[in-house]
C-alpha cells in the first residue's frame, strides 16, 4: 500500500489494521514493515467467511508517529470475499451415467420396503485453484417423465442420501418406456448445479 507522509521524514511511523466485521481478521494478514506495508488475503479454511454468495469487509489501516505527542492518520479500503461454492469456475460437479437397460415387470417384487431397488453412482467434484471438500455434501434431484421423485413418490421413489431408486406398480397404464432424468447441486449451495445437458436414462 502508498505510505503515509510523515513531517519531519526522519520520525518513525507505527503501522496497524482493523477489520470489520472483525472475523474478516482470520483471512488477512498485514506485513507492517516500514519498507514492505503488504497486505496478504488468503483464506483456505473458512468458506463460511464469504457467507452464503459474498461479503464485504472494512479494512482500516492505521499510522501513528510521535515520542511524546502522537499524530494519528487512517485509510480504509473494501475487501470482498467471495464463496466459490456458488461459482462453476471455481467448483463443478462431474456427472457419472446412470444405469441402463433397466427393466421392471408390474407386479413383480413386493412393496416398499422389498420394491424393485437400484441405485447410481455418486457424482464427483472438482475444486479450483486448490483440491477442497469445503461445499458439503452433493444432493440429488430426480425426474420420472417429469415428475420429481422424494422418498415416498409412487410408483418409483428416490433417497439422495443412497442415490437409491425403488419401484413397484401395479398400474396398466404404466407399461411402456419411461425417461429418468437426474441434476445434483450441493446441499449447502442449491444454485451450483451439474451442467446441462442433465443426465438421463430409460426403465
Amino acid at each position: 500500500m502508498p505510505d503515509f507522509t510523515v513531517q519531519p521524514a526522519w520520525c518513525d511511523v507505527v503501522w496497524s489494521f482493523d477489520v470489520a466485521p472483525a472475523d474478516g481478521v482470520l483471512a488477512v494478514t498485514f506485513d507492517n514493515n516500514q519498507e514492505v506495508r503488504r497486505f496478504t488475503v488468503f483464506n483456505q479454511d473458512r468458506v463460511d467467511l464469504a457467507g452464503s454468495s459474498a461479503l464485504v469487509y472494512t479494512i482500516t489501516v492505521k499510522a501513528r508517529s510521535g515520542i511524546v505527542t502522537f499524530r494519528d492518520a487512517q485509510a480504509q479500503f473494501k475487501l470482498t470475499l467471495r464463496n466459490p461454492c456458488i461459482d462453476s469456475a471455481y467448483v463443478r460437479i462431474n456427472k457419472t451415467p446412470l444405469p441402463k437397460d433397466l427393466v421392471y415387470a408390474l407386479y413383480t417384487f413386493k412393496p416398499a420396503p422389498e420394491g424393485y431397488k437400484f441405485a447410481h453412482s455418486p457424482y464427483s467434484v472438482t475444486t479450483s485453484p486448490i483440491p477442497h471438500n469445503y461445499c458439503g455434501d452433493v444432493h440429488y434431484q430426480v425426474w420420472l417423465d417429469s415428475e420429481l421423485l422424494s422418498i415416498s413418490s409412487l410408483p418409483m421413489a428416490y433417497n439422495t442420501i443412497s442415490r437409491t431408486f425403488e419401484i413397484y406398480s401395479e398400474d396398466l397404464d404404466l407399461v411402456g418406456e419411461h425417461s429418468i432424468t437426474i441434476q445434483a447441486h450441493f446441499a449447502d449451495y442449491p444454485t451450483l448445479k451439474s451442467l446441462d445437458p442433465l443426465e438421463k436414462t430409460t426403465i
